[in-house]
């Protein structure tokens, strides 16, 4: 694929008042998550909520700290898991960032290019889903019926009642 950088930025969520501009992350679709220099995600509050393990481009396995973070690179931006990197440990920009952020990979170019929609299912026919219970039915659309009119006597054909008077 070819190596390349880019600049993102990181915002404390759900605030996203507060953020910190990483003017290198290394772009790398063979890593889900997004890791960011530990210090500067202390720095913005961003809390640790839990320790995933991960493999290493060495082989090595290490523990490293997730939170949530918002990362925002030019207009675009995605709520994501951001791992709290230690000091050797690569600034990447990963996999699972770059789709929230409804971004690809041009290789050729070596840049991000917008990866247009994103697929809804697509992989499941709608009657499989539906027998899933997984559709939402739509609500039901009110039958209209039309009311025939009917010809109404002329008020001259109208018999014309009297009233009797009692004396």
């Amino acid at each position: 694929m070819g190596v390349f950088y880019t600049a993102f930025r990181v915002e404390r969520y759900p605030e996203m008042t507060q953020g910190t501009t990483i003017p290198r992350g290394l772009v790398d679709t063979g890593a889900e998550f997004t890791w960011v220099p530990a210090q500067q995600l202390h720095g913005l509050g961003i809390q640790r909520v839990k320790t995933e393990s991960f493999t290493t481009a060495e082989g090595r396995t290490v523990k490293r700290d997730v939170g949530f973070a918002v990362v925002r690179l030019n207009q675009r931006f995605t709520v994501d898991e951001v791992v709290f990197a230690h000091p050797g440990d690569l600034t990447l920009l990963g996999a699972r960032t770059l789709e929230g952020l409804g971004l690809t990979v041009d290789a050729r170019r070596k840049r991000l290019v917008a990866a247009g929609p994103a697929p809804a299912a697509a992989a499941i026919r709608p009657g499989v889903a539906k027998a899933m219970g997984i559709i939402v039915p739509s609500p039901r659309k009110t039958r209209t019926t039309t009311t025939r009119k009917t010809k109404l006597p002329s008020p001259r054909s109208r018999p014309v009642m009297k009233r009797a008077l009692k004396h």
